[in-house]
Parts: structure tokens; sequence; C-alpha cells
């Protein structure tokens, strides 16, 4: 008993002993790390093409200490491609395996280092690793992977208590390098356009006129081209995938088109010059039928390397209709009802209220109507605009109403249709539903026929007064004017 008392007195006294080996508090040494809250992996993404690598590869990891440093600290990083493997087996997959840096890529990295002051826990600069872009063209391979292992100069504690050493974790960091080639030339916006030839009357209205843009993902000072030329080849292709049974042009559309061939300027990413095709109003006014145009597409590198990309197409279709569904906005004046009401008048109409014309000029748009006065199949109306105008939109919408066919007529006798609105887009504008012409046509007199729904649920609304039967009629009628 006597000599465990005694043992147990030796080992508190040694416990106070200056050698900081033997201090029971905790470690002696300060832990020199990557900052945990950075991405231990930074990925660099390149493109390595015919004209040269386009892209970067710079990785940026700052350092800390656990406590404040007694003098100062050099820290650095050397490339340990030992780590390759183990990296994999986290990060890679089977279509994604990333390779050892070349020996003549590894040997142009420039790896800095950094420094801590005495007092400080963080890094007066981070380190980086580079990579210049002329030796990334050994790159040819897409997933390659550069460790990097931190280092410390001399590990000097000066004034401190604690001697500088690595961390067990936080010690090592990833540049990863993704060569994208396949994906360095995009398209955007669609590729396959619609061009409309419509047919009337009054004159032929539409024109083949498109344009495709190209671009590609980086660039310095680079110019691309990209070619672009008739391929009636691919017609077929195209109408067996597509379930199509579209014509080839004919020879004299094809004779007169014009071919713009698109241009990405050095420093550009974009095709500042697009891929356009042209023929005018009057080289397709003879076309009847529906008629698909194929460009083959051809991007070419500074160097004079050539590689297809994906065809660009234009469906020519011809129709009588005169409403433009690719209208983005209303062309001509937009007339105001609520000042119409001595200018526009009914001329005649038939399965409406008249009683319920004056309702066309309410000051807010959502009360405008002229009521039908009950399901019937159609109900028709002519109005008088007053004069002759040149109208290139007219506005109208209902709640039971399947479609209209809306005409005019300069002297209320000889009628030219601009087209039944079933089948067509409206552009909506905040407060009414336009359908836009694609030329404007003189008139006077508007002859409106609602083709109506019967079996609309909005018919009971009848029974309920003005403010319901508003659903029941002609809604939002207007007129656009290109005088």
């Amino acid at each position: 008993m006597l000599s465990g008392v005694m043992l147990l007195g030796t080992m508190a006294f040694t416990s106070c002993s200056e050698d900081e080996t033997f201090d029971v508090d905790g470690a002696n040494t300060n832990a020199i790390f990557f900052t945990p809250t950075q991405k231990t992996v930074q990925e660099n993404l390149i493109y390595n093409t015919p004209a040269g690598v386009f892209g970067n590869v710079a990785g940026s990891f700052t350092v800390k200490s656990q406590y404040p440093l007694g003098s100062n600290l050099s820290v650095s990083a050397v490339a340990d491609n030992t780590l390759v493997e183990e990296f994999n087996k986290k990060n890679g997959s089977f279509d994604k395996v990333y390779k050892e840096l070349p020996a003549s890529v590894l040997s142009a990295a420039k790896i800095s280092a950094t420094s801590i002051s005495a007092g400080s826990q963080n890094g007066e600069a981070s380190i980086t690793v580079e990579i210049p872009s002329d030796v990334c063209s050994a790159l040819t391979d897409e997933w390659y992977v550069l460790p990097l292992q931190m280092q410390i100069g001399t590990a000097d504690k000066g004034s401190s208590s604690y001697t500088p050493e690595l961390r067990n974790e936080y010690t090592t960091v990833y540049a990863t390098i993704h060569n994208d080639m396949k994906n360095f030339i995009y398209t955007s916006g669609n590729f396959t356009q619609n061009a409309v030839i419509v047919q009337t009357p009054v004159g032929t209205f539409g024109n083949i006129d498109k344009e495709f843009t190209v671009g590609v993902r980086a660039n310095n000072d680079a110019k691309f081209i990209i070619q672009a030329e008739v391929d009636n080849s691919a017609i077929a292709a195209y109408n067996d995938n597509n379930g199509t049974e579209y014509a080839q042009l004919p020879d004299e559309v094809l004779e007169v088109l014009e071919i713009t061939d698109g241009v990405i300027e050095a420093g550009e990413t974009t095709t500042s010059t697009k891929v356009r095709v042209y023929a005018a109003e009057e080289a397709v006014a003879e076309l009847d039928g529906e008629y698909l145009l194929p460009l083959k597409l051809t991007f070419v590198y500074p160097n004079g390397t050539k590689t297809q990309i994906q065809y660009a197409y234009v469906v020519v279709k011809t129709m009588e209709s005169l409403i433009n569904d690719d209208a983005q906005a209303v062309p001509g004046v937009q007339q105001n009802p609520r000042n119409m009401s001595n200018t526009w008048k009914l001329v005649s109409s038939d399965n409406f209220t008249v009683s319920t014309w004056s309702n066309m000029f309410a000051s807010s748009v959502s009360s405008r109507y002229f009521g039908y006065s009950g399901p019937a199949e159609t109900a028709t109306c002519v109005i008088d605009l007053g004069d002759v105008h040149k109208v290139s939109a007219f506005a109208v919408y209902s709640y039971v109403c399947q479609n209209f066919d809306v005409e005019l007529s300069e002297d209320g006798e000889n009628w030219t249709s601009l087209g039944s609105t079933s089948g067509h887009k409206s552009l909506y504008t905040g407060s009414q539903y336009w359908f836009s012409l694609y030329g404007a046509v003189s008139g006077r007199y508007m002859r409106i026929t609602s083709h109506l729904d019967q079996s609309s649920f909005y018919w009971q609304y009848l029974a309920y007064g003005t403010y319901y039967a508003r659903y029941c009629g002609l809604a939002r009628f207007n007129v656009a004017y290109d005088d």
C-alpha cells in the first residue's frame, strides 16, 4: 500500500514538468491544413479543339493554422499522382475515369507557395496551380485529375508553445480537368422553323427569311465560319422520322435562294453574322403546298478543319388565311373603343341582343360586349367602321364561341375574308386577344360570324342580368389601323 502511494506522488510530480512532451492537457502541435469550408475538388473546363485550347486550368486553395503561429511559416503543395487511383474510387464512374496528367503537362504546371505570418492563423495568399493553355493540347482524354499534397517549410515554432505540423486530414486537394470537346460547338434556338406564304385576293404575303444561331463555349482570338448549303437528300429521312410528306422546293425557288454563312468573330462566342436563308416574296408567290428546305451546316476552324454539325430546316407552307401566328406585336394603331361610339355603327345583326350594342364602348375593357341572344349555331353582325381603313389587326373574344370568321368590305357588298380564328394563335396584350394580319386590308365594313358552342356552361349566365350576360357575347372587340 505504501509503494502505491509513492508511485502516485511521483506521477503527479512528473505531470508538472516543463517538458511539453508530457503535457497531459493535449497534443503540443499546431495543425496546418487547407481550409475545410472550401471545396477540396475544384473543376476546370477546357476545350481542346483544332483551333487550340480554350478555357483555363487554375485552382486556388486557402490554408490555415489551428492556432496563431509563433513565427513565419512557408506552405506549399506538390503533385502526388499516387492518389489518382483512390480519387477514382470515390469520384469516378464507368464513363468517367480520371487520368494522370502527362509528364509534359505536369512539368509545366505552376504551383505557387504562400506563408502564414507570425501571430496569424490565415495564409497571406492562396496556394494556386495553373497550367498554361498551350501545353493542354496534350490532354486528349476527357477527364484528368491533379492531386496536390500540402507541404510546410521548416517547422520552427518560434515563440509558440506548439510545433507546426500537417494535420492528418484536409491536407490534400484536387484540380480536375474536363476536356469537353464534344460540346464546344452548340446551337441556340429552334433549328426547325416555319415560313408561311399567305395567298389572298389582295396579294401574297410572306417570304423565306430565317436565321440560325451557332455558338462556341469559349473563345479568345479565333474566328469561325459556319457554312450552309441546301441538301435535298435529307428530305426523305426527315419525312420518315416525322411522319410528314414535305416536298422539295421547286428549282426556280432554289435558284434564287440567298444563303449567308455564319461568322463567329474573334473574341465572340455566338454568330454575329447568323446563318441566314432568304427568298423574296415574289420568288415564292406561286408556291402551293408544303415544302422542306434542309440546310447542311459545316463548322470551319481557322486552320481549315471542318466538322459537320446539325441540319437546319425550314418548313415552307402556303395557306389562304391572312392571320399571322408568329406576330410578336400588334401592327398599326390600336383604336380606343370608348371613343368610337359616334363612329362605329351597327349595320345588321343576327342572334344578337341589339340593346347591348352600347356596351361595346364601355370604359372598362372587361365590360365591353355585344350580347348573343342565346344558344345557336352562329351569330353574325356587320359593323361600319365609319370610313375606309387599312385594317392590320382585330381583337375578338367570347366565352361561348368556338371560332370567328372575319371579313372586310369597302362597299358592304364585296367581301374579303381575313380568315377563321380556328387553329390560329392570338396575341394577348394584357387586356385583349389580338389576331394580327400579314398585310393590311382596306375596308370600311367588318362582318363577324361567331360559331357558337351551344353546350357551353356560360349560357346559364343569360338569366342573371347584365353583369353576367357579358360572358355570353362578342367581347373586347377592337381593330388596329395601318393608315
